[in-house]
């Protein structure tokens, strides 16, 4: 019977095996073959054998298990051991000679390389043997699948060391996965144990090359060691001879040196896949940006990248990714730094990568987002953008949350770019930080959001609002604080505080931004504003004020609420330019609080009595207010008369008489412009009118006092609107009211009250309100009277009286005798005239005669032309006209009377021919033979009594003329003169032509 590899087994099972071999001994016909190493039975016999026999120091044999093997195997042949080229050869004739791999490679070199000089036992190199065939036709498995970039033939030498190493020294080969290179570092510590291994080396390796060169690792597990938990407690416990180890690691070292020559084992081997394979890039590159994203030369792996074309870069992206995927501990965050710089070229596209970049980064940079190095940044947002998986969500909160974008504002500005991203990350913190900036003393941050996309920076601005108003306020109101208080009698200079930031700079900031984005960001533009004014600083007023012309219209109903409450602050002569930041065509219906505060606000400034406001400003304001309401409903208009009211109320004395004059005056721009709704003022007046003049008995009343202006100033105000179109103020009952009012004032001056009873008369007719019910007007005895009591202000009062009363001619020459008799023509009322005119006009001619022949009165009564042409006088038909010419002429005694007489011809429209010859004839022919006095008259006045003579005249009109030249020889030239002037010719007479005279051809 043959035994199975005895050697191999456990000491105690070496031990139970022999015994049950000798069970057998005394059997015939049984033998047993046992090949076993005698070195390891005898080591098994002595550890595990529990033998009764003492131990014999003299004769130690019996103590040892050779001993007990002898009384087992009664014929023991023992095998020399195999020389190193022996065992070198045996490899080499195992395979030599034999097809497949072997056929393709150099046998001898690869044995050499493959079998240490430590090994002796065949089944050790068949075992080297058979793994090195695996190995290899793995690497050309791996090479045909394009995952090692390789041929294998020309590495076999480097295969067969890495088999040796793995096979021979395991926990050796196993640290070759730190650094493929420890077997170099191993080597140069081994030649000198102070050798600097390079900065690029890590601690680990390091440590690990100096254990081995030292010989104090294991590069093996030891097969000595108890096996079993059991054995191990039976054990004392001690460690195997430390010679054993140290000796492994000698026959490592002594392997290295043997195999200096032969490079490797590669990475690429040691890994079966060529680092970028996978990726498209060549090994070596790849394997160069792996060690340096490693070591965290973050720089050299931009560089490296960089030296590669643009298809080859988003490959090297993928391979420090999957680098990043695998690398564990310090690596792990050195790779993810390099993964993220290499983010931040824009040439290398993200696409495909930037999935499994983010899965696979945020992990790493959420263990320590705040370690993250400032250069990586920008790489990091960008690979944060590039996708939307939510981790990238994750990310974008760790670029947001890292201190330098709290710190510097070019890292903000350069974050902030991608508005939409960033607000979905954290909306509040980007507000903090978008606000944190601007308002700081940096400019990227203004300059930034300048150069924003119209939308991007509208949204923006937009959401940051808030916040940038509440942190701008706090800076004005803290330096605001200091600057009181610096200024504080008494303060002194050392104990005051540093002077806080000023907020100038940032106020200009923002109206850079505000003026940038007037031209084409009004909804960016229109956050600014409302940033500004929220703050509630004259500051900001300023700054919104300053640029109103040039902001956009303002729609939206909260902002515009916010432009009314601030513009009530600022400077009433201002006030266009902030209502004319909002849109007319916008309903109002939600800012009437605003509107009514300011509408208060106006009327308190223009009323007060120092106030500055000139008429023209109020009318801008009013114009302002309207082209707002113009377009809204007049039901829903916000208007100034509740605001008004209150002001207005019965006077007491001419003092607050006075007042009410001058605020009714302040009033009427606003009035004009339909600020002030009538339908409730003049109401609220014509009671306070009526009650005046029902209750005025106790005032004191001048007639050039303020109390007789004021009556007149309202009736005129509260009747002027009768007749209008539209609704009236007051109804008819409230009109007759006032009326009777007025009618029954006794306590007002007579002339007065006849004058403003007249007035209001006048004003009811013509608005269509009936007299009924009302008093009788004043008689042409009244009126007569009134006008000579009242000379320089009749005129209006007595055509107003004659427009109304319609009266007989009588009536009408005693209501205006005495007025129209004025022999200051620039006294005459033209009102007056006119309504005398119109009067007369509705009379008979008789009546008119009547009137104007007891109106002239005797030759002596003389009135202006100018009197006698408005008041109807040339409207006289011709015949009546002649005959009380004549009649005057007849009665008149004395030259000025004639010349009187004349002046009425001259002022008549006689146009009848014969009506004309009847005056040459009864007048001017007579007048010319009276006196030369007389004469002279009619030759001054002929030019302008007729344009030409009546036919028939001619020859009459002549002689009478040149009989007075002859009869008074001043007059001959002057009378010539005149005739030319009318239409006559002359001749030449005498011997040498030199007479001028009229000629006889005239006559006809």
């Amino acid at each position: 019977m043959a035994g199975q590899p005895l050697d191999r087994c456990k000491p105690s099972d070496v031990v139970a095996t022999l015994d049950a071999l000798r069970t057998f001994l005394g059997v015939g016909s049984c033998v047993f073959v046992v090949a076993a190493d005698q070195q390891v039975l005898e080591e098994a016999l002595t550890r595990a054998l529990k033998q009764a026999t003492p131990i014999d120091a003299v004769n130690p044999y019996y103590s040892s298990g050779t001993g007990y093997l002898d009384k087992v195997f009664q014929y023991q042949l023992s095998l020399p051991p195999l020389l190193v080229p022996k065992v070198t050869n045996f490899a080499a004739d195992l395979v030599r000679g034999r097809g497949g791999l072997w056929a393709a490679m150099d046998v001898n070199l690869v044995v050499s390389v493959l079998v240490p000089s430590h090994v002796r036992s065949p089944r050790r190199v068949k075992a080297l043997l058979n793994t090195f065939a695996l190995t290899y036709r793995l690497a050309q498995r791996r090479a045909a699948d394009r995952l090692l970039e390789m041929d294998p033939t020309k590495r076999v030498a480097e295969i067969a060391k890495l088999v040796c190493l793995r096979v021979e020294f395991p926990l050796f080969a196993r640290d070759l996965l730190l650094d493929h290179r420890l077997c170099e570092y191993v080597l140069a510590l081994d030649a000198n144990p102070q050798a600097d291994l390079g900065h690029h080396v890590s601690e680990q390796v390091k440590q690990a090359a100096r254990r081995y060169s030292s010989l104090d690792a294991d590069v093996d597990q030891r097969l000595s060691d108890p096996e079993d938990r059991d054995e191990r407690e039976e054990e004392d416990g001690e460690e195997a001879s430390p010679t054993v180890r140290e000796h492994h690691a000698q026959q490592l070292v002594a392997y290295l040196k043997k195999t200096r020559n032969v490079p490797g084992p590669g990475r690429d081997l040691i890994f079966m896949e060529t680092s970028g394979s996978v990726f498209g890039l060549p090994a070596t590159v790849a394997e160069t940006l792996e060690q340096q994203a490693q070591n965290a030369e973050v720089e050299e792996v931009l560089a490296s990248v960089s030296s590669l074309s643009v298809d080859e870069r988003p490959a090297a992206l993928a391979l420090l990714t999957q680098q990043a995927r695998d690398a564990i501990g310090l690596e792990e965050e050195n790779v993810a730094y390099a993964v993220l710089s290499v983010c931040g070229d824009t040439s290398i596209s993200l696409n495909g990568t930037a999935d499994m970049a983010v899965e696979t980064l945020t992990p790493i940079l959420a263990n320590s987002p705040h370690a993250l190095p400032d250069e990586v940044l920008a790489g990091c947002w960008r690979l944060a953008l590039a996708s939307d998986r939510p981790a990238a969500l994750k990310m974008r909160l760790i670029v947001l949350r890292h201190s330098s974008v709290r710190e510097t504002a070019s890292v903000a500005a350069m974050v902030m770019r991608r508005v939409g991203s960033a607000l979905e990350a954290e909306p509040a913190l980007v507000q903090q930080l978008v606000s944190h900036h601007l308002l700081g003393e940096e400019e990227d941050m203004a300059d930034m959001l300048a150069e924003l996309p119209s939308p991007e920076a509208a949204t923006l601005m937009t959401q940051v609002a808030p916040v940038v108003s509440n942190q701008l306020r706090t800076l004005i109101e803290t330096h605001e604080a200091w600057r009181k208080a610096k200024i504080q009698p008494g303060a002194v200079a050392s104990d005051s505080p540093p002077e806080p930031e000023s907020p100038q700079l940032a106020l200009q900031r923002l109206e850079g931004l505000l003026e940038h984005w007037c031209e084409d960001n009004p909804v960016a533009a229109h956050a600014v504003v409302e940033l500004l004014l929220a703050s509630d600083s004259q500051l900001c007023r300023t700054i919104v004020e300053r640029n109103a012309d040039a902001i956009p219209t303002i729609k939206e109903t909260a902002l515009a609420r916010t432009v009314l409450a601030s513009a009530w602050r600022r400077s009433t002569d201002q006030w266009p330019a902030w209502l004319g930041m909002l849109d007319p065509r916008s309903s109002i219906d939600d800012m009437t609080e605003q509107f009514d505060k300011l509408l208060e606000v106006l009327w308190e400034r223009a009323s007060k009595l120092d106030a500055e406001l000139e008429p023209e400003v109020l009318v801008l304001v009013a114009d302002s207010f309207m082209r707002l309401f113009d377009n809204q409903p007049s039901d829903r208009c916000p208007h100034i008369t509740s605001f008004v009211l209150p002001s207005f109320s019965q006077p007491a004395s001419d003092e607050e008489a006075a007042e009410q004059l001058r605020l009714l005056d302040v009033l009427q721009p606003l009035e004009n412009s339909g600020l002030l709704k009538r339908l409730e003022f003049v109401p609220h007046q014509a009671a306070a009118l009526t009650e005046l003049l029902a209750d005025g008995d106790d005032l004191v009343v001048s007639d050039d006092g303020a109390i007789l202006a004021y009556i007149d100033a309202l009736l005129n105000d509260c009747l002027r609107d009768l007749g209008s179109p539209g609704s009236a103020p007051l109804s008819p009952d409230q009109v007759r009211a006032v009326q009777n009012a007025l009618d029954d004032a006794g306590w007002l001056p007579g002339l007065d009250q006849t004058r403003l009873r007249i007035r209001a008369r006048y004003l009811l007719l013509t608005g269509g309100i009936d007299a009924d019910g009302l008093q009788a007007l004043p008689s042409a005895t009244e009126m007569a009277s009134y006008a000579r009591n009242r000379p320089n202000r009749v005129g209006e009062t007595l055509a107003t009286w004659i427009a109304l009363e319609q009266p007989s001619v009588s009536e009408l020459l005693t209501a205006v005798s005495a007025s129209l008799r004025q022999q200051l023509p620039l006294q005459t009322d033209t009102a007056l005239l006119q309504a005398v005119a119109s009067r007369l006009a509705a009379l008979s001619a008789q009546d008119q005669s009547g009137f104007w022949k007891e109106l002239l009165g005797g030759p002596g009564t003389h009135l202006p032309e100018r009197t006698l042409t408005a008041a109807g006088w040339p409207s006289l038909p011709d015949a009546f006209t002649a005959e009380l010419l004549i009649d005057r002429y007849a009665r008149a005694s004395r030259n000025p009377d004639r010349r009187a007489v004349l002046d009425l011809w001259k002022a008549a429209n006689v146009t009848s021919p014969a009506v004309r010859r009847d005056l040459i004839q009864h007048m001017l022919i007579p007048m010319l033979e009276i006196n030369q006095g007389a004469a002279e008259i009619v030759i001054h006045y002929l030019p302008q009594l007729m344009q030409s003579v009546p036919r028939g005249m001619g020859k009459a009109v002549r002689e009478a003329v040149e009989a007075s030249g002859t009869k008074w020889s001043s007059l001959e030239q002057r009378g010539t003169k005149a005739l030319k002037a009318i239409g006559y010719t002359t001749e030449r007479t005498g011997l040498l032509k030199l007479r001028e005279r009229i000629s006889r051809s005239n006559d006809n």
